[in-house]
């Protein structure tokens, strides 16, 4: 199946939503040969200037923030071996990993100035470590009862605005996931979740489920580690759409939410 790889949307759908609601300042993230910058990382701000000079500067620039320092050597060697793996999502899983398993072994990999160290240093290895809720789900003992290969189409409204992926699953892995084109449905007015869901099952000959909601309340989900209450009374309130509307997938939700809630 020829699907094309759509990044940003993905992004934007399961890692940024929810990391732009931390109320605090996200580490940044250095590479550097010796104590000199190579390469410096941030979600929401360009930090190139400070490429060449030494981390212990940078450190002292921005006292609020807390570094983490990986030496190059590592970084290249775990992205020689990421190639690898069989595709974009995939080698984000193993650098994740890499990352998290070396901040776990080498502490001195954190300089923290804002808070504790050892706080700080459980905080970031936490945010290396977590996945979306979602993501986190297909893979969990849902395996059982879910199809070896399907998909899953989500739109996220906001306002008369939307976004919308088609993710592709196999074996619990994201194996693919696109925007897909309705263009050959309509092109004067937006077709109906009805009508894309049956172009989708359709066009790719695999069970699709469609959940249309609100972006912002997608939002406050992907903020939650367990969310899955909330999605039993959003489903309860009819508060999104599914399409096609089956009871087993309500179902795997409210058994989500109940095994969540008897561990507290």
């Amino acid at each position: 199946m020829d699907l094309n790889f759509h990044w940003k949307t993905f992004r934007s759908i399961f890692l940024q939503c929810y990391q732009n609601d931390r109320k605090t300042l996200e580490p940044l993230y250095v590479v550097a040969e010796k104590n000199i910058v190579i390469a410096v990382f941030s979600d929401t701000e360009d930090f190139s200037d400070w490429i060449g000079s030494s981390y212990y500067d940078l450190s002292t620039a921005f006292p609020q923030r807390n570094l983490i320092i990986y030496p190059r050597e590592k970084i290249d060697h775990w992205l020689q071996t990421s190639l690898l793996q069989s595709h974009f999502y995939d080698q984000m899983l193993f650098l994740r990993e890499q990352a998290k398993s070396y901040l776990t072994n080498h502490p001195q990999a954190f300089l923290g100035t804002s808070e504790k160290a050892s706080f700080a240093h459980a905080r970031i290895h936490e945010s290396i470590s977590s996945e979306h809720f979602l993501l986190k789900a297909l893979h969990s003992w849902w395996l059982k009862v879910l199809p070896e290969y399907y998909g899953i189409y989500l739109e996220l409204t906001e306002n008369k605005s939307f976004l919308d992926l088609l993710i592709i699953i196999q074996g619990g892995k994201v194996v693919s996931f696109q925007v897909p084109d309705f263009s050959s449905i309509s092109k004067t007015s937006p077709p109906s979740l009805g009508e894309r869901m049956k172009f989708l099952k359709n066009h790719h000959r695999i069970p699709i489920q469609g959940i249309s909601l609100s972006f912002q309340k997608w939002k406050e989900w992907s903020s939650l580690e367990n969310p899955w209450n909330q999605i039993v009374r959003e489903l309860k309130e009819k508060n999104q759409k599914m399409v096609p509307e089956y009871f087993g997938i309500e179902l795997l939700i409210r058994t989500k939410a109940f095994f969540g809630r008897s561990r507290n």
